[in-house]
C-alpha cells in the first residue's frame, strides 16, 4: 500500500463475549416490536465507537497509534452502564436500532483526551456531539419510530472497559469486516 491509498478506520471499545451473548438476548425482544425490515448486527461486530475516520493515509494511521498508545498508557480502566434501547440518529430519520450508552466522566475524558492529543498531532476529529451507542441492527427502510423502544433491558451491572481497538472496516459484499490493527490497554 502507498502512502496515497486511503482508509475507514474506527477507534473503538470491542465488546466482549460475555456481554455479547447478554446483548444478543435483546434480539427476540426486537422481533416483538414488529418493526420495520432490519438487519442484526453480528454480535462479533459489536463496538462502541469513539472516533472515526472516513478517508485517511498510512501515515495517518502511524499517528492515530502513536497518539492512542500515549493517552492510554496512562488512563484507568473504567466503567459504563447500558441504558434504553433507541432509534439511531433520530427518530424522524431512523438508520439503526441501538444500545444507549450512559456518557459518563470517564467515557467523556477518555474521548476529550484522545481527540487533544489527535489535534495537537495534526489529524481532525468529528465535530459532531459524541452519542455512545452500541448499534444492534440496520434498517433496510426507515420510516419514524418513538424513541425509546425499549426502556432499562439490561440489569444494573456496569460493563467493564479495559482497552480499545483500533479497526479498519474493509467493505465486502456481504457487509462490512472490521480488521484490528491494534488493540490498546488502559491502565
Amino acid at each position: 500500500m502507498n502512502l496515497t491509498q486511503t482508509k475507514r478506520i474506527f477507534l473503538a471499545i470491542s465488546i466482549d463475549p460475555y456481554w455479547q451473548k447478554k446483548i444478543m438476548k435483546l434480539e427476540s425482544r426486537l422481533a416483538s416490536l414488529n418493526l420495520p425490515d432490519y438487519h442484526i448486527i453480528p454480535s462479533e461486530k459489536l463496538h462502541i465507537t469513539i472516533h472515526f475516520w472516513a478517508d485517511i493515509n498510512l501515515t495517518q494511521v502511524s499517528t492515530i497509534m502513536d497518539s492512542t498508545a500515549h493517552v492510554c498508557q496512562t488512563f484507568r480502566a473504567f466503567t459504563v452502564s447500558l441504558q434504553d434501547i433507541i432509534v439511531f440518529p433520530s427518530e424522524r430519520k431512523p438508520r439503526v436500532v441501538a444500545i444507549q450508552i450512559e456518557q459518563n466522566a470517564m467515557l467523556k475524558a477518555l474521548r476529550q483526551q484522545l481527540s487533544k492529543q489527535y489535534i495537537d498531532s495534526g489529524l481532525a476529529v468529528e465535530k459532531r456531539t459524541y452519542k455512545p451507542h452500541i448499534s444492534l441492527a440496520r434498517f433496510l427502510k426507515k420510516i419514524p419510530l418513538a424513541n425509546p423502544l425499549l426502556e432499562n433491558p439490561f440489569d444494573p451491572e456496569p460493563m467493564y472497559i479495559e482497552q480499545v481497538t483500533l479497526f479498519e472496516s474493509l467493505v465486502a459484499e456481504h457487509g462490512n469486516i472490521y480488521a484490528p490493527l491494534a488493540r490498546f490497554e488502559l491502565q
